[in-house]
């Protein structure tokens, strides 16, 4: 037995496992108490302002702004009823009808740096998961001295070892699958709940019918535009991979290859390309000195010295045809 400590705001029950209280009763309605258990060192009861109002009218005892205040106040001034009884009422499981949701301490996306990616990528239990502990670790509070081997934890830390598994269940059915493919499959077969890609659905990803995968040199491109230089890509790889150096400009020069019997012009036979993606155009003429064949075919390369670009280009002629452009 002990005395009741009462609080308006949240309490993690330091002080009263010090004051050697026999429990805790709390009132908080911000949202994010309200959607997942907290762990306590005494036995608690976290309310809403309208519960705990009628609870604190029918035992008769205000509710105190301080754990403190109930201890150095003698009882007689606090506690009116001094024989409250509680009944436990039969209980009833209700399903929330916006589960799964994201809980309220989760972080939301976008990426700060990467606006346009959306985060999180995918949801998974995360709450209220009952998981090991270590038994020289304090269950609650730091001057809590039980000692137990689970507890109930909440967080990325318990729905990242069921994605894990979901992955490494899929990996069973596709071992050639890369880590992308993967979280391809995981991502495109959820259902959606508002956040990320959606709640994980381990059986349907074994059979998602379509997966986008990426390579290692797609991830070190997109690195590298958005600001990463060549040092933190070498750093993040762990290989020799780089950002490619400022585009220093490059001149193309057109050569074509005909028959005898064309005359293919090109204009402007050269290409002076001074930005990344600048986009330059150019006229083909061509025409004929003789109808030899119906069909000619020739070719347009563009080359810089190191890289070339060929295209085809085939000529129709006819009995009165005397130029084709193409």
């Amino acid at each position: 037995m002990g005395r009741l400590s009462s609080t308006k705001l949240f309490d993690y029950g330091t002080d009263a496992l010090s004051y050697n209280a026999g429990g805790m009763i709390i009132q908080d309605d911000r949202d994010r108490f309200q959607d997942f258990c907290w762990n306590y060192p005494l036995p608690t009861s976290l309310l809403t302002s309208g519960d705990a109002e009628k609870f604190f009218q029918t035992i008769k005892i205000p509710l105190l702004a301080s754990v403190s205040e109930l201890f150095v106040r003698p009882i007689s001034d606090v506690l009116v009823n001094r024989n409250p009884v509680a009944t436990i009422s039969k209980s009833e499981i209700l399903r929330d009808a916006n589960a799964p949701k994201v809980v309220t301490f989760s972080s939301r996306g976008p990426d700060t740096h990467t606006p346009g990616i959306l985060k999180p990528d995918i949801t998974a239990p995360g709450t209220d998961i009952l998981a090991a502990w270590s038994p020289v670790a304090p269950p609650t509070v730091s001057n809590d001295v039980r000692s137990v081997k689970y507890n109930m934890i909440s967080g990325t830390s318990m729905s990242c070892p069921h994605v894990t598994g979901a992955a490494a269940y899929v990996k069973t059915f596709h071992p050639d699958w890369s880590p992308s493919a993967i979280k391809s499959a995981l991502m495109t077969t959820d259902a959606e709940f508002s956040y990320g890609a959606g709640h994980i659905d381990p059986v349907k990803a074994v059979n998602p019918g379509l997966v986008y995968d990426a390579l290692e040199g797609e991830y070190i491109k997109f690195l590298c535009s958005i600001g990463y230089t060549s040092d933190k890509v070498k750093h993040v790889a762990g290989d020799g991979s780089g950002c490619p150096k400022n585009f220093s400009g490059s001149t193309y020069k057109a050569t074509v290859t005909s028959p005898s019997n064309l005359k293919i012009v090109v204009s402007p036979s050269v290409l002076a390309f001074k930005t990344l993606k600048e986009k330059q155009s150019f006229v083909v003429s061509v025409s004929a000195t003789s109808q030899d064949n119906e069909i000619n075919s020739a070719s347009l390369v563009w080359s810089d010295g190191i890289h070339i670009v060929r295209s085809p280009i085939v000529v129709y002629l006819n009995s009165t045809a005397t130029n084709v452009v193409s």
